[in-house]
């Protein structure tokens, strides 16, 4: 069975930023992940900060 989203709560949050974010990345790279992302958190982050934020993560950890 096929899921419609995955809804990420707290994805301003640390556990997000190094561990999450990298992840999905990963599934993404490999073409394994096949489902829209929302991603919740009670931070006043706009969209252009947020993308800012998981671009950083995802840097951080590849080369």
């Amino acid at each position: 069975m096929k899921a419609d989203a995955l809804v990420l709560f707290g994805a301003t949050g640390d556990l997000a930023k190094k561990k999450l974010f990298p992840a999905l990345y990963d599934l993404e790279d490999l073409g394994e992940l096949d489902v829209k992302i929302f991603g919740v958190a009670s931070s006043k982050w706009t969209q252009d900060v947020f993308k800012e934020n998981v671009e950083s993560a995802v840097r951080a950890r590849k080369p």
